[in-house]
């Protein structure tokens, strides 16, 4: 195999890996902010649905809950071409 043809499969496999990181990333930041957007929406539920700092707490959990199973099903079974 050819220098130049060597050079080139190892260059993008060192930017793979990164990319793969980077994704990762972009996709745990994304589901903790789309989760803690609710934190500051507390006073406005509290009022509108009359409920305690109890019921807050557990409607954080089942947001929290719900996200991460979202990801885990969605990953262990498959789509049929849906997403």
């Amino acid at each position: 195999m050819p220098d130049a043809e060597r050079e080139g499969t190892t260059g993008g496999g060192r930017a793979f890996p990164w990319a793969v990181f980077v994704l990762s990333f972009a996709l745990l930041l994304s589901d903790f902010t789309s989760r803690n957007v609710l934190v500051p929406a507390f006073p406005l539920i509290r009022r509108d649905w009359a409920v305690s700092d109890a019921q807050l707490g557990a409607l954080t959990g089942v947001v929290a809950l719900a996200s991460g199973s979202r990801w885990s099903s969605s990953s262990s079974r498959p789509t049929g071409g849906r997403c």
